[in-house]
């Protein structure tokens, strides 16, 4: 079988998604990975497993399946139920307890790790005099909001960079005069 029939087959085979748009990339590629592609033909026919997949129901059984809107509102209110009840974690401590071993540690340390970090941002904001948000409030945001918070937090410090208003003159000593050299060879 040449490489062209090879890739007509797949592309008209039903098992698989491929159509005449995908006729290059198929060319392109090696014969070994073309025969993976190429489905396995079973024994079967195609018309004899589309028959006996459809299930045979008897007429009985359908009138024992239908119920009755009463009993579909029970049935979903039932369900509805079950839902509720199924336990679910409501802290992150008891999803990581919950967790599998493997990831149960790295999760541990993610929210430590953050934990540390939002205390960090709460305490350099706190220590800033202006601050006016309370504690409480602070713990209550994400840790996004409490960088943006903590950047603005932040007081400059202008040290070694002059005293632009002139105080440190004020208070400086008075230098010593200068003293004065004669080279005039004249005595006087």
């Amino acid at each position: 079988m040449t490489k062209d029939e090879l890739v007509m087959e797949i592309i008209g085979n039903k098992a698989n998604s491929f159509g005449e748009e995908d006729k290059p990339t198929l060319l392109s590629m090696p014969d070994e990975v073309l025969a993976k592609i190429m489905p396995v033909a079973n024994e079967e026919d195609e018309e004899d497993v589309a028959d006996n997949a459809a299930p045979v129901v008897d007429e009985e059984d359908m009138e024992e399946e239908e119920e009755t809107p009463e009993e579909k509102k029970k049935r979903l209110a039932k369900e509805k139920e079950a839902v509720k009840n199924q336990e679910t974690p409501k802290t992150a401590a008891e999803y990581i307890a919950n967790a599998p071993a493997g990831i149960k540690e790295m999760l541990q340390n993610g929210l430590n790790s953050y934990e540390a970090k939002k205390a960090k941002l709460i305490k350099q904001i706190t220590a800033n005099e202006r601050c006016t948000f309370k504690k409480e409030q602070l713990e209550a945001k994400d840790v996004m909001e409490l960088e943006s918070i903590a950047k603005l937090a932040v007081v400059a410090n202008y040290n070694g960079q002059g005293n632009p208003d002139g105080e440190a003159e004020a208070n400086a000593e008075t230098p010593l005069a200068a003293p004065v050299m004669n080279f005039d060879s004249r005595k006087k």
